[in-house]
């Protein structure tokens, strides 16, 4: 998005009947614009204004926060990150520490075995095919039937909401 080589655009959608916007970032601006700060300025800026039917105000009080962020000058960000942490915090942050090193501990067992069952006679996992079968981890093959799921690149960054 932008320019080819340096990559540093950023697109403002806003589809009025969708009810739904989104802050698209290049790479190049990626640094200035994460996701976290394209959503902040989505939830600060443009969400008010539109629950406030006032579009025009969401456009132009966006971009002015755009533009302010790429120069460096948004200070948004800073009075959230200077509250204290109230009790609720603390629990909150604890409960998923904890839920966290549990499933660090689950995982940590499956691999040492602790779960493998006595017989010998587990089939393993096996691969999903096109052909709406199942094959088993013994038998990989070599051939394009079968599909994997993730990856893939959109480039850049960004938020969307809906309001």
């Amino acid at each position: 998005m932008g320019d080819e080589e340096r990559d540093k655009g950023v697109l403002f959608v806003l589809a009025t009947e969708d009810r739904k916007v989104r802050i698209e970032v290049g790479y190049g601006l990626e640094g200035q614009i994460p996701d976290g700060v394209a959503g902040r300025i989505l939830d600060d800026h443009t969400i008010p204004a539109l629950k406030a039917d006032e579009p025009n105000k969401a456009v132009m009080d966006t971009f002015e926060v755009l533009i302010q962020t790429v120069k460096g000058e948004y200070e948004g960000l800073d009075a959230a990150t200077d509250e204290e942490w109230g009790w609720l915090d603390w629990v909150i942050l604890l409960i998923f520490l904890g839920v966290g090193l549990l499933i660090i501990l689950f995982i940590i067992l499956v691999i040492m075995g602790i779960f493998k069952g006595s017989d010998n006679s587990s089939q393993g996992g096996g691969t999903f095919n096109t052909n709406d079968d199942y094959s088993s981890s013994d038998s990989y093959s070599n051939s394009d039937d079968y599909s994997s799921g993730g990856g893939g690149s959109s480039g850049g960054g960004g938020a969307d909401r809906d309001w």
